[in-house]
């Protein structure tokens, strides 16, 4: 009975390796191999599938090209969360370890980690991190919606108006802090 099983497991784990190879090829030869889709394309499709560890090598690479992008921080934040990855990642930007350590965008990104993990005190942890970057970013929709966001979440609902209003005032057209307010 146990050599059948064996048999049959490895008869299905070399399916799956014809399987995926045949993907591969195909893939390939349709152009859409790594050098058929740019580095955003492969973020957005692996994180449209839900391939939350390809999400996370996409944007990791984006990030590291493109240091002082908001967004692409903030997907990187997501993709580790998904792929069970954010404490590493949060020790990662604690340690000082990436080359834009310590920069406002590095800092926004830790405060976003933090307040994603959920534990207990890290929304204020997280509130405090954003405060210093809005002073350095002072004209920065998102982290001005951020703030908000995080104050919302603490049920401090009168001081979440001011960091909403003020993503408004920079970016009329910024709608999730339209929708927050």
């Amino acid at each position: 009975m146990n050599e059948r099983r064996v048999h049959s497991t490895s008869r299905t784990f070399s399916t799956h390796i014809v399987s995926f190879a045949l993907l591969s090829l195909i893939w390939a030869v349709a152009g859409c191999g790594a050098g058929g889709l740019s580095l955003v394309e492969r973020a957005e499709l692996a994180r449209t599938e839900s391939r939350w560890f390809d999400a996370l090598e996409a944007y990791e690479a984006l990030v590291e090209a493109h240091p002082d992008q908001l967004d692409l921080r903030r997907e990187r934040v997501r993709a580790a969360h998904q792929a069970g990855q954010i404490s590493l990642l949060i020790d990662r930007l604690r340690s000082g370890s990436e080359s834009s350590a310590g920069s406002p965008a590095a800092r926004y990104e830790l405060a976003l980690a933090i307040a994603i993990r959920g534990e207990p005190a890290s929304d204020v942890e997280a509130l405090e991190i954003l405060v210093g970057v809005a002073e350095e970013l002072p004209r920065n929709a998102e982290v001005q919606y951020r703030m908000g966001r995080l104050r919302l979440d603490q049920e401090r609902f009168e001081e979440a108006v001011v960091p909403l209003e003020r993503a408004v005032e920079l970016e009329p057209a910024h709608v999730r802090s339209r929708i927050a307010l």
